[in-house]
């Protein structure tokens, strides 16, 4: 509520809420283990960070020192962007998503 009416100044519009994400894997990158095509998964409010800070491998990506990329309202780092080059995180009511498989 406090970003999508910009209490905290810091709203990126256009604007797509929406943090807690079940869907559908539709697609996976090289290397990934952990999922395959049509599996059932659910994203959390965090959809990328560094990894490689003490805060990540402490798995607190939440306080990622090179800044974490929430599901809405971020701006991602990593992974394909169809269309434009728009990397902003339109949140869970987005069409697609691109995460890492952790």
């Amino acid at each position: 509520m406090h970003i999508g009416l910009n209490q905290w100044g810091n709203c990126k519009y256009p604007f797509v809420a929406g943090h807690e994400i079940y869907g559908i894997v539709a697609e996976i990158g090289n290397g990934v283990s952990k999922f395959n095509v049509g599996d059932k998964i659910g994203v959390g409010c965090i959809v990328d960070s560094c990894r490689d800070c003490k805060m990540c491998k402490d798995n607190e990506e939440n306080y990622c020192m090179k800044g974490m990329t929430g599901t809405y309202n971020g701006v991602r780092k990593y992974g394909r962007v169809s269309g434009n080059q728009n990397l902003q995180t339109f949140g869970g009511y987005s069409a697609t998503h691109v995460v890492n498989e952790d």
